[in-house]
């Protein structure tokens, strides 16, 4: 009796064949209709990026932090106003080291309608990354022809953990934005490849995404690599036809890698490893390149700042950085065998065809797509390497989001490939693997959905790296920057106490730690706090300055004067030296120095609310009464609820006769909580009650 599989083997044998004549694309299964193919599709791909939005959902729930949100948001001028002005300005400049004008572009846009909500700007990224999902699914369904490929891609591309900071960092939109654009230039590269039929259409469309991409965010240079990468899946012969679609990429890969470069320049943020040797920047490169590998099966240790390691005992790293370059290098070697073993056994298979490969020769299409993904996660990664060093941070879990697509494609693959394998063994296998399956899905989704708690807010953020690096001093100084912020000032103290101790000659710390000193009214220790900045930062213009402040707060006027004109050397043209120092001149007397600070101000700033009341105080105190009036005046029409300029000038309408309107003005400075003096409201109700009238001019 044969073999009841017999008629299934002589049955693959003839589906081989007949795959094998195709010559334009990879064959399509025959569906009952259309329609009923795509429900299948999102019966498939809606419950995870249903699932995806339940996992990120806390992130809507997040402010701003003070990574960088608040240079791209707050400090940015050309984002504070949408005009055709502001937009040239975007693309044609750059900012903090970087040239991204169509994420930029956003921000604007996002400025102009909520001002700083932080729920939009939320909402915004966790809507990319959803759409980068559904992008995903369609890219690996066209190449591989197989939905539980693209599903198992797809959803641990939504979940992991690693792409929490792409989507729950509001600064890190240029990653989400980016990558949305670069998907979709993929996959009208595969259409490009696989169809015959419209080919010049899907060029223009692979060029018209990449652009798009490049304009979102720099990282994008590395699209070219990409192409290739898939042209290597696709077994696309070397040719000159190959080399020519490419020149337009590379044109402006190349155009864009200058401008980063000139970027990255502008704000001095490429620099050398400085006191790293070159064996050690190799244990760092090899480090972060394996590590990524290590955290997309365990994502442990995840933090939004990876520092370079500090040395254990002051002598040594520790010891897996020594290690880190072998295992590097046995896993370059692991996939160069696999590559050479498939390429000396490739078959003829048609290039984009993968709907047939568990028919004919399974294994070998496995080892071209291990190369392949291995190919695609390393050049998607290798401009962070630090291969030149870029930041002060040895990696990023955000470099991930699109590198990873290459290995979770070879862990789709192999899902199908045991799953597809028949046998008991095999039987017992899959059972094994959707086991995993579940169990990464629920594991993966919880670690998410706890991270971005992470990203909470400031101080959550930096209470994480704390707890992941405690040795190191950035932690607390940064907190306790963002503690101050929201008037936690036992707290900051703690923190900056901590940053001392484990580097006592950082000199910010000791001015902030002044700083607190001087809000709970301990001056002593305060200039103590900005004597010792000073001893590390003989240059230091933030610890004259405060000193200078400090000192006239305890009337010693000649010490504070000392440090004003040191600061003053220093930063001329600082509007919150200017401001304070004037006061203290008007503190003494010295009306017309004041002055002469105060008009430094109002020449560049005009609408400054305290150089306009303090060159009132000035011009009262020398006999220009009108022109005082005036300054109070233009004071209240920046800021109605200042009472300092209501008393002022309540004491210009006195001057003037005009007693009723010095008793408005006086009295709404008393109800804005300002102390007035009852004698001096009584001396205005008597002028009332007297009918004394307003002198003749």
């Amino acid at each position: 009796m044969p073999p009841k599989n017999k008629p299934q083997i002589n049955q693959s044998k003839i589906t081989a064949k007949k795959f094998s004549k195709n010559v334009t694309s990879a064959p399509v299964v025959s569906s009952p209709s259309r329609s009923s193919n795509l429900f299948s599709h999102l019966l498939i791909v809606v419950p995870v990026l249903i699932l995806t939005w339940i996992v990120f959902l806390p992130s809507l729930q997040n402010d701003f932090t003070n990574w960088d949100d608040d240079d791209y948001l707050v400090f940015h001028t050309y984002v504070q106003e949408l005009s055709w002005e502001n937009i040239k300005k975007i693309f044609s400049s750059f900012y903090q080291g970087n040239y991204h004008p169509l994420t930029t572009l956003i921000f604007m846009l996002n400025n102009h309608f909520f001002r700083m909500i932080p729920f939009p700007y939320h909402l915004q990224s966790l809507i990319l990354h959803i759409l980068n999902s559904a992008l995903v699914y369609v890219l690996f369904f066209i190449i591989f022809r197989r939905k539980d490929v693209s599903l198992i891609t797809t959803l641990f591309f939504s979940i992991h953990p690693m792409h929490v900071e792409s989507v729950a960092w509001v600064s890190e939109l240029k990653d989400v934005l980016y990558t949305f654009f670069y998907l979709a230039a993929l996959i009208f590269y595969v259409r490009y490849v696989q169809n015959d039929k419209g080919k010049k259409g899907n060029y223009i469309l692979v060029l018209f995404f990449f652009i798009l991409s490049l304009l979102s965010k720099p990282a994008a240079i590395i699209f070219p690599l990409s192409l290739l990468c898939f042209d290597y899946l696709f077994k696309r012969t070397l040719s000159f036809k190959l080399a020519a679609e490419k020149i337009p990429f590379l044109f402006a890969a190349f155009l864009f890698g200058v401008i980063a470069i000139f970027a990255q320049q502008s704000s001095e943020s490429i620099s050398d490893f400085g006191i790293h040797t070159v064996t050690q920047k190799i244990m760092f490169v090899s480090y972060g390149f394996i590590a990524y590998i290590g955290m997309l099966f365990i994502p442990v240790h995840q933090c939004f700042f990876h520092p370079f390691p500090l040395l254990v005992n002051g002598t040594r790293f520790p010891y897996i950085y020594y290690a880190a370059p072998f295992i590097a290098a046995v896993i370059f070697l692991f996939v160069f065998i696999i590559f050479w073993h498939s390429f000396r056994r490739s078959h003829s298979l048609k290039a984009g065809d993968f709907s047939a490969l568990q028919l004919q020769n399974p294994l070998m299409e496995f080892y071209r797509i291990i190369v392949f993904g291995f190919l695609f996660y390393f050049v998607n990664l290798i401009l962070v390497l630090q291969i030149i060093k870029i930041g002060s941070a040895m990696m990023a879990e955000r470099y991930t989001y699109v590198s990873y697509l290459g290995l979770f494609c070879i862990i789709g693959y192999g899902f199908l490939l045991l799953s597809d394998r028949n046998g008991n063994y095999f039987k017992t296998i899959r059972y094994i693997l959707i086991v995993i399956f579940v169990c990464g899905t629920v594991i993966f989704s919880y670690a998410s959905y706890t991270r971005c708690k992470a990203w909470k807010n400031s101080v959550s953020l930096w209470s994480d790296f704390v707890v992941h690096y405690p040795k190191y001093h950035d932690g607390y100084y940064f907190r306790a920057e963002s503690l101050t912020q929201v008037k936690e000032y036992e707290r900051a103290l703690d923190d900056y106490n901590m940053c001392i101790r484990l580097k006592p000659q950082q000199a910010n710390a000791y001015i902030y730690r002044g700083n607190i000193y001087g809000t709970f009214g301990k001056a002593d220790l305060s200039i103590s706090d900005y004597d010792k900045a000073l001893k590390f930062d003989s240059a230091s213009f933030d610890a004259y300055v405060n000193r200078a402040i400090t000192y006239s707060m305890i009337k010693e006027y000649g010490k504070a004067f000392k440090d004003y004109e040191k600061a003053y050397a220093l930063k001329p043209d600082n509007i919150n030296l200017l401001i304070n120092y004037s006061y203290a001149l008007i503190e003494q007397k010295q009306f017309e120095m004041a002055q002469k600070l105060c008009e430094n101000i109002l020449s560049v700033n005009p609408s400054s609310e305290q150089a306009n009341l303090y060159r009132g105080i000035c011009r009262f105190n020398t006999g220009k009464t009108d022109e005082a009036f005036d300054d109070f005046t233009k004071c209240l029409q920046i800021n109605p609820s200042n009472s300092a300029a209501l008393l002022n000038r309540s004491l210009c309408f006195k001057a003037r006769g005009d007693y009723q309107k010095a008793m408005d003005d006086a009295i709404k400075s008393k109800n804005l909580g300002n102390t007035i003096n009852e004698s001096y409201l009584s001396e205005l109700k008597m002028m009332m009650n007297t009918g004394m009238t307003k002198p003749a001019q």
